[in-house]
């Protein structure tokens, strides 16, 4: 398998977790997530690696059975989808990743420092309301943080986990937390800029800060044909107007960015007054305090529908390393490739990273700027030049 690209790796996931929409589910530890676990452990095994795992879920590829003791330059993304996603979007960070470490380790090239590759194993808080639990946990937070969330299904975080990681555990080595020097990610740009301007690689600057909250409104369910309207108290009334007052309040905030994508009714009877309304609310701004004055603009409304407010993620805008930077571009140059430096407004593993270790990001074109959607594409040419200067950095890091 030494001689496959990026692309053919990719192409071996195209079944794996495939919707009815042509796009792909794979939340942290379902079935789907297992199933793509475990090719890639057989990927990282075919090109020449060892894997490990640790005990969150992440995926690791190392050269040897040895587990680096010193500070290692890490390389990844996460294998997590949205509901109904892309095949791009962290897969393909995630398996060049490992192809790149592969090539390196196969070239002989003297190795100052250890070269690990890892798949974090959830970044897209697309089953429990938490984000980035894989790359959190690498840094230093307790298992304990998330274990006591709940699924759709009444599931917790800690016993599928368990039992997840459990399944991998036979196929691989045992991981502890790792010393970390440099973080780099590859990623899908999501986003038009790159393919307007006919650039080829996207060299990231700031990554977004980020609010998640759920926010919750209880009423009390009661029949609709029984009970009178001026005795109803109907939470999902009170619901529209809330969310109503945070569309019109948040849309003065200069170039803030912020979505309401879930929305969850009960009883969700038709027959019934809706008792409960919770929905999700994601801010997300450039500037720290801009985002901090949403928030509280956020808490006066909410407040003030008497609703319940919770966050969830809580990340600050975070700067990439201005020398890694730097040695994206040189890279881009030996490779002769095209590149610019932009900021992302999606979040990243690389944003919880960067919190601690000096962190890059390389973007290649989407296609349409689509992402988080079945349609999401990147073209081959623009996957194997990302991966091409993925490795040509890592080679002038470790040398």
């Amino acid at each position: 398998m030494q001689d496959k690209k990026i692309t053919d790796l990719l192409e071996s996931f195209q079944a794996i977790g495939r919707t009815k929409n042509q796009g792909y589910t794979r939340t942290v530890y379902d079935q789907a997530w297992c199933q793509a676990q475990k090719q890639c452990v057989n990927i990282i095994k075919e090109l020449g690696l060892v894997p490990w795992v640790d005990e969150i879920g992440n995926l690791y590829a190392t050269a040897d059975l040895t587990w680096p003791k010193e500070p290692v330059i890490l390389v990844g993304s996460h294998l997590d989808t949205v509901v109904d996603g892309g095949l791009y979007d962290g897969l393909y960070g995630a398996l060049a990743a490992v192809l790149s470490v592969s090539q390196i380790v196969k070239s002989g090239q003297r190795m100052g420092r250890p070269l690990v590759a890892v798949i974090f194993s959830e970044e897209e808080g697309s089953r429990f309301d938490a984000t980035f639990t894989g790359s959190q946990y690498l840094l230093g937070r307790h298992l304990k943080d998330f274990e006591h969330l709940v699924d759709a299904r009444g599931q917790t975080f800690g016993q599928i986990r368990q039992a997840a990681v459990a399944a991998l555990s036979p196929f691989v080595q045992t991981a502890s937390r790792l010393k970390i020097a440099q973080y780099l990610e590859l990623h899908i740009e999501q986003g038009p800029i790159l393919e307007k301007a006919g650039t080829d690689i996207g060299i990231v600057t700031t990554i977004v800060g980020q609010e998640r909250f759920l926010i919750q409104l209880a009423g009390q369910a009661n029949h609709a044909g029984t009970t009178p309207m001026d005795c109803r108290d109907d939470a999902l009334r009170r619901a529209v107007g809330l969310l109503a007052d945070l569309y019109r309040e948040l849309a003065q905030i200069p170039d803030l960015r912020y979505t309401i994508g879930k929305v969850q009714l009960e009883p969700n009877v038709a027959n019934v007054i809706p008792g409960l309304v919770t929905f999700a609310l994601d801010l997300r701004h450039q500037d720290q305090s801009v985002l901090s004055e949403a928030v509280g603009v956020v808490a006066e409304l909410v407040d003030r529908y008497r609703a319940k407010l919770e966050r969830t993620t809580a990340v600050m805008p975070t700067q990439m390393d201005a020398g890694l930077q730097e040695e994206i571009a040189g890279a881009c140059q030996s490779v002769g490739l095209t590149h610019q430096f932009l900021p992302s407004g999606a979040g990243h593993d690389a944003q919880v990273m960067g919190e601690q270790v000096p962190t890059a990001m390389i973007f290649v074109p989407s296609v349409g700027g689509v992402s988080h959607v079945p349609e999401e594409t990147t073209t081959p040419a623009d996957l194997e030049n990302g991966q091409r200067v993925l490795t040509a950095v890592l080679a002038k890091l470790v040398g």
